[in-house]
């Protein structure tokens, strides 16, 4: 993937605010339904939206 692209992505995603969150906790619970590991998604979570955002985002997103 093009850095450039993951960049604008990124910067979109945060430029969403809590619409961006929800999106993120939409795309986590589809992809842990098509077994994707949780894993990079967490760590991702936490580096878009910081520690305490990211972590309620997918433990929300986790238990649904």
């Amino acid at each position: 993937m093009d850095p450039t692209i993951t960049e604008e992505l990124i910067a979109r995603l945060k430029a969403m605010g809590s619409l961006g969150l929800a999106l993120f906790a939409g795309v986590f619970i589809l992809a842990t339904l098509l077994l994707f590991p949780a894993s990079p998604l967490a760590m991702l979570a936490g580096y878009l939206y910081g520690p305490l955002s990211g972590l309620l985002a997918t433990s929300i997103a986790g238990l649904i």
